[in-house]
């Protein structure tokens, strides 16, 4: 009981731990510094000022020089941060404050995610220190910290992704109760609602869903579907999936000819009104350059910028850490991805033969999937290996590493060495914790706290003055932003 309660507060610790921490780091980095902050807030700034959704092509909020928006695409974040705004104006005329009121739904979802997580790693591992590793691993990742501390879509995509395999682990071990149902519908309406590479897992949820239902029975040699309860689970889940999202895809289908994505028609808006060197059609892609996607691999940096914005780069790829944090990150990942190919005897969740084997199909499809999606993106697109972009990964991805390290020790474990394993586990959730400390400390406190400081001296006062008048950060600070696209890594 007693080691229940310290997991318990340690659970809670980390939460606010890491409230605390990201709500500092979008309290210190000025706007426009994280990548895009200021073309997505020109929609939840439309949303305040109007009170209404905005077209995808509106004026309004279109990229300057790019031709199309980003209200094309999924913009819940948007909206919650709009309301967050609306009721913060209600007190203060303080750009800055208003700023941290939308900011603070990346926040929120980070502390979410955070949750979950621990909840994850409760399930996935029997053992406090691995699933501590897990925790750890996905938690303190410096790029998925810098996810939830600036207005964007990706932090929900990466706490919507966590909450779905949470459902995938609870459902295949209950035979998808009400609760796992109502947790997959929550998970994929949210998963919808955020960023398209994250969308492996709406595939792989349908994939993991539908194979509890369908058996093959072996005497009669022909497949078996449990028709009640998989129209009954399925449509519990997908009806509370299309009541967070489905208004969405109507509403573009109906404004877009169809288009329900949005892609088509931004593209389409793109080719129009783009400047000449940033058509689809024109841009110097590797793809319209004639190159292959090995050429491009071969002959770039995409490869060392990926793997390293993956662990952490941050503003517009210009503010990186220092080159020891990379290669403790990297021996630690490749150490863990390197033992998790070894064999090891069952677990003890997911105990059936076919639910391991979709559950490691899926885990391994929505690493692949990022990936293919950014490496495409990047050859035919335009080239900007980020590792925001793979970030929906970081659960299947960590969890491979975290159970490398599991196999790794598991001699000590079965021969009576627990305490040395778990020694050496928590010498690794220290060490990462460690390195998550020293690089809010050489990083973004060098980087940000003398000129925070300096404007809170300064311009305190106004965090408390309430004007009649609309406030518009973006075009206040319009030459700003300009200066920050301009060092964006475009080729």
């Amino acid at each position: 009981m007693k080691k229940d309660r310290v997991w318990n507060y340690a659970r809670w610790g980390l939460c606010l731990c890491l409230f605390g921490i990201f709500l500092a780091w979008s309290m210190m980095q000025p706007f426009g510094a994280p990548p895009d902050e200021a073309e997505r807030y020109k929609i939840t700034a439309y949303i305040v000022k109007h009170g209404t959704l905005p077209h995808g092509g509106d004026p309004e909020i279109m990229l300057d020089g790019w031709g199309f928006s980003y209200g094309f695409q999924p913009i819940l974040p948007y909206i919650l941060s709009a309301y967050f705004v609306r009721f913060v104006s209600l007190f203060t005329s303080s750009e800055y404050v208003i700023l941290i009121a939308a900011r603070m739904v990346s926040v929120m979802t980070g502390v979410v995610m955070a949750a979950i997580v621990w909840k994850l790693s409760e399930k996935l591992f029997r053992e406090k220190s691995t699933a501590l590793l897990f925790a750890f691993l996905v938690c303190l990742l410096p790029q998925c910290m810098f996810m939830h501390t600036y207005v964007n879509v990706d932090s929900m995509a990466l706490m919507s992704s966590a909450l779905i395999v949470y459902s995938w682990v609870i459902g295949l071990e209950s035979g998808w109760n009400t609760k796992s149902c109502c947790f997959l519908g929550v998970g994929m309406g949210l998963c919808a609602m955020s960023y398209y590479d994250a969308y492996g897992f709406l595939l792989c949820s349908i994939f993991v869903f539908l194979s509890s239902f369908i058996h093959y029975d072996r005497r009669e040699k022909k497949l078996r579907i449990e028709w009640k309860e998989l129209l009954k689970k399925g449509f519990l889940a997908g009806g509370i999936a299309f009541l967070i999202a489905g208004w969405w895809f109507i509403r573009s289908a109906v404004l877009y000819d169809g288009d329900f994505l949005g892609l088509r028609t931004r593209d389409a808006y793109a080719e129009k009104y783009a400047a000449k060197h940033l058509k689809p059609s024109m841009a110097p892609t590797w793809h319209n350059a004639g190159f292959s996607i090995i050429d491009m691999l071969r002959q770039s940096d995409y490869l060392n910028l990926l793997t390293k914005s993956f662990v952490g780069m941050f503003e517009h790829m210009k503010l990186p850490l220092p080159d020891w944090m990379y290669r403790i990150y990297f021996a630690v990942l490749g150490l863990g991805l390197l033992f998790a190919v070894f064999p090891m005897r069952k677990r003890k969740a997911l105990k059936l033969q076919k639910k391991r084997i979709v559950f490691h199909m899926s885990m391994i499809a929505c690493i692949l999937i990022p990936n293919w999606l950014c490496l495409w993106a990047a050859y035919d697109v335009d080239y900007q290996p980020q590792g925001r972009y793979i970030l929906p990964m970081i659960i299947p991805f960590m969890y491979y590493v975290t159970l490398g390290f599991r196999k790794l020790l598991n001699p000590l474990f079965e021969g009576g060495h627990e305490k040395a394993a778990n020694g050496i586990l928590y010498g690794l959730c220290a060490l990462l914790a460690a390195v998550m400390l020293l690089m809010l400390w050489k990083v973004i406190y060098t980087k940000y706290y003398y000129n925070f400081i300096t404007m809170l001296k300064s311009d305190w006062r106004t965090f408390f003055r309430k004007k009649n008048r609309t406030m518009s950060i973006y075009h206040r600070h319009k030459n700003n932003f300009r200066i920050f696209r301009k060092n964006k890594n475009i080729i």
